[in-house]
């Protein structure tokens, strides 16, 4: 194992000294990544992504890295990610209605996991169905490109974007 100091990402980000067992780094878009297994991993068999960039320190110990039951595979961990993000929460159906051109071609050139379902309504819209975790730069990007969409599903997402307009309005005005 190795002993890691990382102060996490977040704004009130404490520094924390933990033991990981590393398993691979990993260059995902742009950003190196630790994928390490912790204490919890003999339970819940779920890799942690620790940015190499907020690693403080590292030292090497004399313990035993935790016995993998079945191999890394980069595949399956970033399947339903969006972005840099990986997350446990279970994975939804998102889908848009695209209104932009550009939009339609970004979605096209994209390489979601499991792949973008790209469809046309009765009307000849163009309909996009991913499956994904929402995440937080999901929602971001989202967000941007609210002009160019229509939020079909879910409802709860929909919700959501509306919510944050509002405030975003309301800041504006402020």
């Amino acid at each position: 194992k190795i002993r890691i100091t990382y102060k996490s990402t977040n704004e009130d980000g404490e520094k924390k000294t933990i033991e990981v067992s590393p398993v691979k780094l990993v260059m995902r878009i742009d950003t190196l990544y630790l994928i390490a297994a912790d204490d919890d991993y003999s339970e819940t068999h779920i890799f942690k992504n620790y940015l190499v960039e907020n690693i403080l320190n590292i030292a090497q110990t004399n313990k035993c890295v935790a016995r993998l039951d079945e191999p890394f595979c980069v595949e399956e961990h970033y399947k339903y990610a969006f972005g840099k993000y990986v997350s446990t929460e279970d994975p939804q159906t998102i889908t848009l209605l695209v209104k932009s051109g550009w939009l339609k071609t970004q979605f096209n050139k994209s390489r979601f996991s499991p792949l973008a379902e790209i469809n046309k309504d009765k009307d000849g819209n163009t309909i996009v169905t991913l499956k994904l975790r929402v995440t937080p730069d999901f929602k971001t990007w989202l967000f941007g490109v609210l002009p160019d969409v229509k939020i079909l599903k879910p409802e709860s997402l929909k919700t959501e974007m509306l919510e944050r307009l509002k405030s975003t309005l309301k800041e504006m005005k402020a």
